[in-house]
């Protein structure tokens, strides 16, 4: 690939990234200068600013739909994998990337196209076709650009994704043809002497159910020649006129004698015979769900067989929320989709004798039923070992994990000792580390008291004959043989510990700056060579003084210097785990503090290694071989709050710590913390930790997440200084993000360091009003640091076949896709 000097500084000029104003604030200045070097009145710019935000608002929403429709690929990747494009003319070049970093989103057709074309069609139109004017870019500072007219910067602005590498010249041309079309429609609709627009019909909402009939309100507005008529059907009823109000309001009680679905059918007609129709759709279901409990049956002995098993009916209305009960005690959720439940039943704090059994559902109308079973239980269940982690046969584990051993009842924690719960280095020499269970006895870890040795093989051991349950004193099923007693063994590797001469590492680490977004123009700019994301960036803000050190090797610490850098000179080769404490900064900005990342990595054995080149994949480590910028995300130091050691204290998060949500998510977001819950680093109780939330760049886990999941919601750090876990697991809500229904499962992720990824911990169950998800009974945070959400189902959208006739055409249809948007690239 080669450019010229001025081919260079055009796709810089117009790259407009995160952090910049982006394309639509770029026209914005160009149609600010311009209007103030004509002298235009304020009636004026009011016209010219909503014309051309219109347009540009359709012109993203046209763009995007676009790509996504067509998902078509980027060039990086169509040259890459040319052999695989089914065209012999192509040659493939794995070595071949774009000047521009390429956006993680399909590339028919050019937003900035779009934009600009759309952009200088309406100021064509508003401001004159033969104005010239020169602009300069936050992208690049220092530099201005002359243009003739409007079009030559749509045209430059366009052609520059094309220097960038990262469009095709038919997708630059179609964006600037299609942001044309777009600017036409929207002059039409502001003409102001004809009213093509028609009424614009605004409905209160209304619950998707009901249990009784409502009151639908709402108003009725037009632009310009005023509303004429208005009239409202009921499903394929008679029409009948709507009474509004001198201002178009109206309110129309229902009275619907009978169950079912209706639909609303309003109309409205403006003087210049303009017509709207808005549909209002409802449930009306005054029945309560129908629930038969098929097992167990009153006096059936659950032990024998703990399964619920139901058949259900939402009669009407979707259920939103099902649990069952034993004996009054805290509900279990239960995922209640299609006609049937079929539940394992949680026996783990039942004694023998009668019981009750409390199954409730609750459809979105409101309606509940409650059926009450009374059981029976002949004898407690089996006191045995039901996970481990890490996982037997583990590998590269590393060296400051602590296993946990979980239960399938309390355990009796006074029963454990060193002497039966313990583990062994490869000479059998047991490791000293203490005992930490869980406050209600349903697991334990263990914490050594020094880094495990590298490139072992750990053996835990459970020895079964002195480990007895809470509630009977039963011995402990160590070997799952059906006989209390018994020892269980289970084996994991550590990484590697040995420095290598010749293997080094090194990094550098920044602070995202004001906007907390890495990469940006407000912490990096392009160096002499005027390339971004080559070796001679300028990264403005480097953090001085974080701890630096691989895991297992705490006692060869280095600081970052005043330029952000770090290095060691011999390093073990293979996977470590790198972790970098921001905590100790000596140049974080005023009310913030940087918090503690651990990252997997590859090294390589024999040659420099950087942080960014040893980290995620192996195509991403070739890709930023060379790379060796790390970022550690702003924590504002008030997000902690203290934790009562007497009653629970619930963490809420504040608009400074979570930007990127809106006042309705954050209020959807927070931490339950039960006092005396926090432990340090030898499993000590801390009194009155402090606690926090804060959300974080999506960037800076993208390489955590679990193989395969590539959409979550925001992410998450939870910061309490001291603390290393919980022993009563945090009940945590999240918004609703992805707008699952009622009712669903969603997974969340917490971050791992056997593998250094964010991996499932456990499940949420979004509430009955859609709007938040809470952990599930017996599951939540139990230790800080970095989690999430998933998406419900899987993910599945290959790209489109590069052959395919890019001819569909679609209609726009607004979608929340996450809380950051990577919109105008």
């Amino acid at each position: 690939t080669s450019r010229t000097a001025d081919q260079t500084e055009v796709a810089r000029f117009w790259s407009d990234g995160l952090g910049t104003v982006t394309p639509p604030g770029h026209w914005n200045e160009i149609a600010s200068q311009v209007a103030q070097q004509q002298g235009n009145s304020l009636a004026a710019n009011i016209r010219l600013f909503a014309e051309l935000n219109t347009a540009l608002a359709d012109a993203a929403i046209v763009a995007w739909d676009a790509k996504y429709t067509y998902d078509l690929w980027r060039p990086v990747t169509a040259i890459q994998n040319a052999t695989d494009d089914g065209n012999d003319a192509t040659v493939a070049d794995p070595e071949w990337y774009s000047f521009l970093i390429t956006p993680n989103f399909p590339e028919y057709v050019s937003g900035h196209s779009t934009f600009s074309g759309a952009a200088a069609a309406v100021l064509n139109q508003l401001l004159g076709t033969d104005v010239s004017f020169t602009i300069d870019s936050q992208g690049l500072p220092g530099v201005s650009r002359f243009f003739p007219n409007f079009d030559a910067a749509a045209d430059e602005a366009g052609r520059s994704r094309i220097y960038g590498g990262i469009h095709y010249e038919f997708s630059n041309q179609d964006g600037l043809s299609t942001g044309r079309d777009i600017s036409e429609f929207v002059h039409s609709v502001f003409a102001t002497n004809i009213d093509v627009t028609a009424p614009v019909i605004h409905v209160t909402p209304v619950p998707v159910a009901t249990s009784s009939n409502l009151t639908i309100e709402g108003q009725i507005t037009d632009n310009l020649s005023g509303v004429a008529t208005a009239s409202i059907q009921v499903d394929n009823g008679p029409v009948v006129p709507l009474t509004t109000d001198a201002n178009g309001r109206f309110s129309l009680p229902t009275r619907f004698d009978s169950d079912g679905t209706y639909v609303f059918h309003i109309r409205a007609f403006d003087a210049a015979g303009n017509a709207s129709l808005q549909d209002l759709r409802f449930v009306l279901d005054s029945v309560a769900p129908v629930l038969n409990i098929v097992s167990p049956s009153t006096g059936d002995d659950i032990g024998q067989s703990p399964t619920l098993s139901a058949t259900i009916d939402g009669t009407g209305s979707i259920i939103t929320r099902a649990f069952y009960a034993l004996d009054g005690g805290s509900p279990v959720p239960l995922t209640a989709g299609g006609t049937a439940l079929n539940v394992a039943l949680n026996l783990a704090n039942l004694g023998p004798g009668d019981h009750e059994l409390t199954v409730s559902l609750t459809d979105a109308a409101g309606n509940n039923t409650t059926r009450t079973t009374s059981v029976t239980l002949a004898q407690r269940m089996a006191f045995s070992i039901s996970s481990m982690t890490p996982a037997s046969g583990s590998s590269d584990v590393g060296s400051t994990y602590r296993p946990q051993v979980h239960f399938t009842r309390p355990v009796d924690v006074s029963s454990l000792n060193a002497g039966n719960f313990y583990a062994t280095d490869t000479t059998g020499t047991k490791i000293p580390a203490a005992i930490v269970p869980a406050a209600e006895g349903t697991f334990a870890w263990l914490f050594f008291n020094n880094p495990l040795p590298g490139a072992s093989t750990v053996t835990l051991h459970v020895d079964g004959s002195t480990i007895r349950a809470a509630a009977d004193a039963v011995l402990l099923d160590a070997d799952g043989d059906g006989t209390p007693g018994g020892v269980f063994t289970s084996q994991f590797a550590t990484v590697s510990l040995t420095p290598l001469i010749g293997t080094s590492l090194s990094g550098r680490v920044f602070d995202p700056g004001p906007d907390l977004k890495p990469m940006t123009v407000d912490d990096v700019k392009a160096g002499a060579d005027g390339i971004l994301h080559t070796a001679d960036d300028v990264f403005l803000h480097p953090i001085a003084n974080a701890k630096v050190f691989i895991l297992g090797l705490e006692s060869q610490v280095v600081y970052t210097d005043a330029n952000g850098y770090f290095s060691f000179a011999a390093a073990p080769a293979g996977t470590i785990k790198l972790a970098i404490d921001g905590r100790t900064a000596t140049n974080a900005p005023s009310g913030v503090f940087f918090p503690e990342m651990v990252m997997d990595l590859q090294l390589e054995v024999g040659r420099a290694n950087t942080v960014m080149g040893t980290m995620g994949t192996s195509a991403g480590r070739a890709a930023n071989l060379t790379r060796d910028e790390i970022y550690l995300p702003r924590v504002q130091t008030s997000s902690l709050q203290t934790v009562s050691n007497t009653v629970p204290t619930m963490i809420t998060v504040a608009p400074e710590s979570a930007a990127n949500l809106t006042p309705e998510q954050r209020s959807q977001l927070s931490l339950t913390v039960q006092p005396g819950t926090a432990v340090d680093a030898a499993g000590n109780l801390i009194p009155n930790p402090q606690i926090g939330i804060s959300t974080v760049p999506a960037e800076l886990v993208r390489d955590m997440l679990p193989p395969g999941l590539m959409q979550h919601t925001f992410d998450i750090t939870i910061q309490a200084p001291g603390v290393a876990a919980f022993d009563t697991p945090l009940t945590m809500t999240f918004p609703n993000i992805f707008g699952a229904a009622p009712g669903t499962q969603l997974n969340f992720l917490s971050f791992d360091h056997t593998t250094g990824r964010l991996v499932i911990e456990g499940t949420t169950t979004v509430s009955p009003d859609g709007r938040y998800a809470t952990t599930d009974p017996g599951q939540g945070i139990t230790k800080p640091g970095w989690h999430g959400l998933t998406p419900p189902g899987s993910q599945n959208d290959p790209p489109c076949d590069p052959n395919a006739v890019h001819d569909v055409n679609v209609t726009p249809v607004a979608v929340t896709a996450g809380v950051t948007d990577y919109f105008f690239k």
